[in-house]
């Protein structure tokens, strides 16, 4: 019942021109739940074919007017019709006819006088196997059609991002270049054969040998790479950046036998990168020179220690360079160091000016300046801690300092070096309240706290430049 419920629906269609015949084989698959049509001739069957289509055709040889072999080749000339199974059935059992037979289009060949179950099993399979062809056909078309979409998208994106792929074939020495690295360099594939040696004639002279280098150093050491490099557009010798990955196929041997990657156009990017970097400086210089503008209107309240925060920034540097900091830090101390000492525009002139000793009172009040400072900056947004650096130059590695007690790596490295500069640069100059006590005595005394009070990196560079490279600053002072 269950088999029979699974034949419903499905359509046969049985063309022979002995009725006998018909009505045998016609009893016997609707009594299996086929719905079975029936035709005398081949020409009847041709015109039921116009309006019908079966999910099988059983079909006689020997027939008037038109034998089943030309009748199989008329079905399958249809498009509609070539993908049903027909089975031929025929008293004929001469090799060469059955060859014939399947020749002409036919999946099966049953022998007269014929047994039921023969035919019902070899019909079932057939329907059965049919079914899961035109299932799978939908499935593999379906996936054809996702697959070509993805295909649109992808390369619609990678228009839209300026990347391509390529392949290179270590062994054959194949190129494969998507249509966008064509794009990209510049090039038509009908005017171009991609060759590693044609690729490098693409690369900017300058970064030509870098760039084989990188890459055959990844290949030998089978190593994936990273690599920014500018190339030369073929159309109009543009110079254009492009960015590489890539990675790398082995064999069982551990050999390197293919290499794998993408390319893209960054050329926008390093423009954008450049005209930052570009307007970035003229906003640093700005800042610079507005820093030192506020400098020097603070020392006019101070003339005792006229030059002092420049004195203090030129040695920083100095000790910043020696350290090799990068530019953009050494840029920040130099701001930080020259303004380090701001917040002393909140300390009476009168005590700042005063030649004689200080009382505790006064002291303290000398002592709130890193913190005065720290607030007059704290809203303005540099590029730079410089804010934290005015507040942190007086304290000391051992929280001996002030105003928070900080210690160790809680002081900014930037704070250490102002520190350092800004001890040796007072102790070498003169003071309302004393005379100079020479650059020896200050080196000593940075010396003989090092590690404990200061930075011992930023001492020992500080040292070195006095000792070893003749530094001769504060020439102002």
């Amino acid at each position: 019942m269950k088999e029979e419920q699974n034949n419903r629906g499905s359509k046969i269609l049985i063309v022979d021109d002995v009725a006998d015949n018909l009505s045998v084989l016609s009893s016997l698959l609707q009594a299996e739940g086929f719905r079975v049509f029936a035709a005398i001739s081949g020409n009847l069957a041709l015109q039921a074919l116009d309006t019908l289509v079966p999910d099988l055709i059983l079909l006689d040889i020997v027939m008037p007017e038109m034998n089943g072999f030309e009748i199989c080749a008329r079905i399958k000339e249809r498009e509609s019709l070539r993908n049903i199974p027909v089975i031929f059935i025929s008293a004929l059992d001469d090799p060469q006819d059955k060859v014939k037979a399947f020749s002409s289009g036919g999946v099966d060949y049953i022998g007269k006088p014929f047994q039921k179950e023969e035919v019902l099993a070899r019909v079932k399979t057939h329907i059965e196997l049919a079914g899961a062809r035109d299932k799978l056909e939908t499935l593999v078309e379906s996936r054809t059609h996702e697959l070509l979409e993805n295909q649109k998208r992808l390369k619609k994106t990678q228009q839209l991002a300026r990347l391509g792929s390529w392949e290179l074939d270590l062994v054959n020495g194949t190129l494969y270049w998507s249509d966008e690295v064509f794009n990209i360099f510049g090039l038509k594939p009908s005017e171009f054969v991609p060759g590693f040696e044609a690729f490098l004639e693409r690369v900017h002279p300058e970064d030509r040998e870098s760039v084989k280098m990188t890459y055959l150093t990844a290949v030998k050491d089978k190593l994936a790479y990273d690599l920014v490099h500018r190339i030369v557009r073929n159309d109009n010798d543009d110079i254009q950046y492009v960015h590489e990955l890539a990675d790398h196929v082995i064999n069982e041997d551990g050999e390197v036998i293919r290499s794998i990657g993408t390319v893209q156009d960054i050329t926008n990017l390093v423009t954008l990168d450049k005209e930052r970097q570009h307007y970035l400086e003229k906003f640093k210089n700005s800042l610079e020179k507005t820093v030192i503008v506020v400098s020097a209107t603070l020392e006019k309240r101070d003339p005792y220690t006229a030059g002092h925060q420049r004195n203090v920034s030129e040695l920083a540097v100095s000790i910043a360079k020696e350290l090799n900091l990068s530019d953009d830090t050494i840029s920040g101390i130099r701001l930080g160091s020259i303004i380090h000492d701001i917040g002393k525009i909140n300390i009476p002139s009168e005590i700042l000016t005063r030649p004689g000793k200080l009382s505790d009172l006064e002291f303290e009040m000398i002592k709130t300046h890193p913190l005065h400072g720290s607030e007059i900056l704290k809203d303005v947004e540099f590029p730079w801690p410089i804010a934290e650096m005015v507040l942190q130059h007086h304290e000391r590695l051992d929280g001996s300092g002030y105003p928070n007690s900080l210690k160790g790596d809680e002081i900014l490295l930037e704070a250490k070096i102002i520190a350092v500069a800004d001890v040796v640069e007072a102790m070498s100059s003169h003071r309302p309240y004393r005379p100079s006590l020479g650059i020896e005595v200050a080196l000593k005394e940075i010396e003989a706290g090092s590690g404990r009070l200061f930075d011992e990196k930023a001492v020992s560079a500080c040292i070195n430049l006095f000792r070893e490279k003749d530094f001769k600053p504060f020439a102002s002072s």
